[in-house]
């Protein structure tokens, strides 16, 4: 069970040379190192990434923090149709997030941003498919 993926030894030793010759191109091994593994691995075997609940301007950073005082004096005073009208208005604050990181703490870190780096990986994996299955092709008609 270790040894299978496409950049495994054993895996490549059954495939044909063209598409071996495809996966271990610059660009393809560029793409496996930099997004496939180092995304894939922290996925796997560390933390969820980070994905900030929101993007606020320095404007709405101060409204967001003066009703956060105000839900904390509603909580305290158990006001709950307070809490939830407070509660609602931070939520209209702000724009969803578009990025993710894997870690606030590690010191080689890359900030993806969702739309673009899903439409190129969805891309690349076509690309991935359509060359496996020339390779399949080449090899029927031998």
């Amino acid at each position: 069970k270790l040894d299978v993926g496409l950049y495994k030894k054993k895996t490549q030793e059954c495939l044909d040379d063209g598409f071996k010759k495809y996966l271990n191109s610059a660009r393809m091994r560029d793409w496996h190192n930099k997004f496939l593994r180092n995304y894939r691995d922290a996925l796997s075997h560390r933390i969820p990434p980070y994905v900030p609940p929101k993007n606020l301007t320095p404007e709405q950073k101060q409204q967001e923090a003066s009703l956060e005082q105000k839900l904390w004096q509603a909580i305290k005073s158990q006001n709950l149709d307070a809490m939830n009208t407070l509660e609602k208005e931070m939520d209209g604050i702000g724009e969803p997030s578009h990025f993710f990181v894997n870690s606030l703490s590690e010191t080689n870190n890359q900030v993806i941003i969702f739309h673009a780096q899903v439409i190129a990986d969805f891309r690349t994996l076509e690309e991935i498919i359509e060359k496996f299955c020339e390779s399949l092709e080449a090899v029927n008609l031998t």
